[in-house]
């Protein structure tokens, strides 16, 4: 009996050493460094950033008041029927994206 309260000691024991061994393993190698994660992150905010600026892009509108002669550059805000307005030198706008209202 002695032998085998021994045996599964020396069993258990080597299992728990090996268990941990590996486990020590994972969390030193599986772990990406503090700059692999500052540059991962880094990566995912740039990108997500160039997405908002091609939406953006994307959904501008130019047009001229003819009352003034004073163009705008506007885009749709996330609430609905609102828009965002700025005045730009018409003289920057290709001719084939002004946007002139009839009054």
């Amino acid at each position: 009996m002695r032998k085998d309260v021994q045996r599964n000691v020396f069993f258990v024991g080597s299992a728990l050493t090996v268990v941990a061994i590996v486990g020590i393993l994972c969390f030193t190698f599986g772990r990406e460094t503090s700059e692999q994660h500052l540059a991962r992150e880094t990566a995912q905010v740039q990108a997500k950033n160039q997405n908002v600026a091609n939406d953006l892009l994307g959904s501008l509108r130019y047009m001229k008041d003819p009352r003034t002669g004073i163009c705008f550059a506007f885009t749709p805000t996330f609430y609905p029927n609102e828009f965002a307005f700025t005045t730009i030198p018409c003289e920057a706008i290709p001719p084939e994206l002004l946007i002139t209202p009839t009054q």
